[in-house]
């Protein structure tokens, strides 16, 4: 990302912030049911409009029946991931279990060290040690060479057995790119995009402008839940009518046709593939089987 845009982000975001006060009214009140306005890259998600970006099993801060859920995708390769953090680590502060902080992949495998420093957080994860490496990745992005990855997990105490092993035969890969293809999906280009409930804040985005857009979630997830609807799905409720990627015009209202069914992706799935009569290449007995499915037009 250029700095340009960057730059030119963080004033229109600041700009989007003020513009969400004014609708709130003094005194920090709840704001009337429109759309946040903080802007977002040219091409990138409309910041009018919520999506639904699903949490899976993305390492979290925070309560799942909090009212307002933030995901942020993360290339830890970039600045830009270090100052958002700052911002999210006061939002948490002030809101406290009303707000949890949901973190995705979104490595460029352009920026050096930043798949692996994706996979190394996540192999760190399943050791309950995310946030301590998350923490030390953002400390430095120059410091993401493989050598370098290993003292961070020596450093936070992991077992250094189990971590290579999940480095070396890339565990998680599969998880980092199922987090590319959502951010995809969604119009995420680079780093410090968030989603708010499902609405797009990024560009740098101030914390008055995410704490506007969090104050104005707070009370629709609260009727929400006044309806009866249980905290551990309330996050799925939010976003039952939110676009499924860019260019989704959402269900057909004037036909009454029924939204499309959802289909996510879960990384950690096993699937029964059949392989009798299809073409081998290697022994019966192989440790590993790999099954490609192939249309040669």
């Amino acid at each position: 990302m250029k700095a340009s845009t960057v730059a030119i982000g963080a004033i229109l975001a600041a700009a989007g912030g003020f513009a969400i006060g004014q609708l709130s009214g003094p005194g920090g009140g709840a704001a009337p049911d429109v759309a946040p306005t903080p802007v977002v890259e040219e091409g990138g998600p409309d910041p009018a409009k919520q999506y639904r970006v699903i949490v899976g099993r993305s390492p979290q801060r925070g309560e799942e029946g909090a009212l307002v859920t933030i995901v942020a995708f993360v290339d830890y390769a970039i600045d830009g991931p270090a100052k958002t953090q700052s911002v999210l680590d006061r939002i948490a502060k002030r809101y406290g279990s009303k707000v949890r902080l949901i973190y995705k992949q979104n490595p460029d495998a352009n920026h050096p060290g930043a798949m692996g420093a994706a996979e190394a957080v996540l192999a760190a994860a399943a050791q309950d040690k995310f946030w301590e490496m998350h923490q030390r990745l953002l400390r430095d992005r120059s410091k993401l060479s493989q050598p370098e990855l290993d003292a961070h997990a020596k450093a936070i105490g992991l077992d250094f057995e189990k971590f290579r092993t999940a480095i070396d035969t890339h565990e998680n890969a599969r998880i980092v790119q199922s987090d590319m293809r959502a951010a995809s999906r969604v119009g995420v280009r680079g780093s410090s995009h968030l989603f708010v409930n499902g609405y797009p804040i990024s560009g740098g985005a101030t914390e008055e402008a995410l704490r506007r857009l969090v104050d104005r979630e707070i009370p629709n997830a609260t009727r929400t839940l006044s309806t009866g609807v249980p905290a551990d799905r309330l996050y799925s409720t939010l976003l039952r009518n939110a676009l499924r990627e860019i260019g989704d015009t959402g269900p057909d209202t004037d036909r009454g046709t029924p939204p499309r069914p959802q289909v996510v992706e879960d990384p950690t799935a096993v699937y029964k593939v059949p392989i009798e009569g299809a073409p081998v290449h290697g022994p019966a007995a192989a440790l590993v089987t790999i099954v490609e499915f192939t249309d040669f037009q």
